[in-house]
């Protein structure tokens, strides 16, 4: 098992603004955001998110030098993403990365559709503003999907609810598990 925290997340959640803080913090462990650095990858290799499977000698390079190279770790990912009006999963990336802890930041659909939507309007970021219903959808699976993935690789699972204007309260209630990680051999 890694020394490794997957913060788990659908858009909007608050991934990004958490990480700031635990970067701000020092905590002294890497702060990895899967998404951003994946993108580049894939930039680079002009190779697709679908051609990234675990059995890719690429993608396993990839993440052995983006993420186990820089253990201990907190790794924003997305385990489940909707796209083209479906769900999908990343269970075989999840499973090859082997995380000792899996974090699913939740939040009240409502929230991050505004957060969705403010930041679509600033131009801050370019996500989909989705309806509720799926924005629930996909939080549910998200955590459901996550908890069978800590089944197959004895991982723990915190689900931890990020309020809007709270995400100081957040902070502390990852930071114990932050603690743990970085001193956790």
């Amino acid at each position: 098992m890694r020394r490794l925290i997957q913060l788990a997340g659908i858009s909007g959640v608050g991934k990004s603004s958490l990480l700031k803080l635990v970067r701000d913090y020092s905590f002294g462990i890497s702060v990895i955001d899967f998404g951003e650095e994946y993108r580049a990858w894939s930039s680079q290799t002009k190779k697709t998110p679908l051609d990234g499977l675990p059995d890719q000698p690429s993608l396993r390079q990839f993440i052995d030098e983006c993420i186990f190279k820089r253990e201990p770790a907190i790794v924003s990912s997305h385990v489940v993403h909707y796209h083209n009006g479906r769900f999908m999963d990343d269970a075989e990336v999840e499973i090859y990365m082997d995380a000792a802890v899996y974090v699913v930041l939740v939040s009240d659909p409502e929230e991050i559709k505004g957060r969705r939507l403010k930041d679509w309007m600033e131009g801050v970021k370019r996500r989909p503003v989705q309806d509720i219903g799926i924005i629930q959808q996909h939080q549910e699976l998200t955590i459901t999907t996550t908890n069978e993935i800590a089944k197959v690789i004895g991982a723990s699972v915190y689900v931890i609810t990020n309020h809007e204007g709270k995400l100081q309260d957040t902070f502390e209630e990852l930071r114990p598990i932050i603690e743990w990680i970085k001193w956790n051999r």
